[in-house]
């Protein structure tokens, strides 16, 4: 596990996921739904992929 890669990808996406989340469950749950997604990363991170998001 590379914690400054995930770091990397956390800076990257966070936004991202967050928007993400926030225009399905609404904005109170939106944080709770990003924490799960980079905690769910943290656990599998040989398995994310080079680019995590799609473009």
């Amino acid at each position: 596990m590379d914690a400054g890669q995930f770091e990397a990808c956390w800076h990257a996406h966070i936004r991202r996921v967050v928007a993400y989340a926030e225009r399905h469950v609404g904005r109170d749950a939106s944080y709770d739904i990003a924490a799960s997604t980079f905690l769910t990363a943290w656990r599998t991170w040989e398995s994310v992929p080079d680019e995590p998001c799609p473009g």
